[in-house]
């Protein structure tokens, strides 16, 4: 505050008139210095608690990112794990449907190869039939 403003509010609120060179404008110079070295010191105060803020949030960051990297990779190797065990169960099956054609598979081919037969032998019997028709 300029020293004219101080002298102008203490002559309204006290009604007393104080001079540039009083004693008493000494007390208005000391405490104004002494309240910019306290400004002065509490902001050293508050930029070191900023620095040191900023620090920890950065360890907070570094370490949400480490937890996040491990929650993906293990739901990565899950993931992989599942599927792998799924075409394995899937393989399992297809290799038991395989293995169970493959048991009636002769079986199932000796019918075919009867039933053609079967059928070349009716065939040939009525040809058979049909030529001795013709001929008699």
């Amino acid at each position: 505050m300029d020293v004219n403003e101080i002298i102008a509010e203490v002559a309204k609120r006290n009604r007393v008139i104080l001079a540039p060179t009083d004693p008493v404008m000494v007390i208005g110079t000391i405490a104004e210095l002494q309240n910019e070295a306290g400004r002065k010191a509490l902001a050293k105060v508050v930029a070191e608690a900023l620095d040191q803020a900023s620090a920890g949030t950065e360890q907070q960051i570094e370490a949400a990112r480490k937890i996040g990297e491990a929650i993906i990779t293990g739901a990565a190797q899950w993931s992989a794990d599942q599927s792998r065990q799924a075409g394995e169960q899937a393989a399992q099956r297809v290799r038991a449907e395989i293995m169970a054609m493959d048991q009636h598979a002769p079986k199932d081919g000796r019918r075919a190869t009867c039933a053609a037969w079967t059928g070349v032998a009716a065939t040939a019997v009525v040809i058979a039939a049909a030529v001795g028709y013709l001929l008699v």
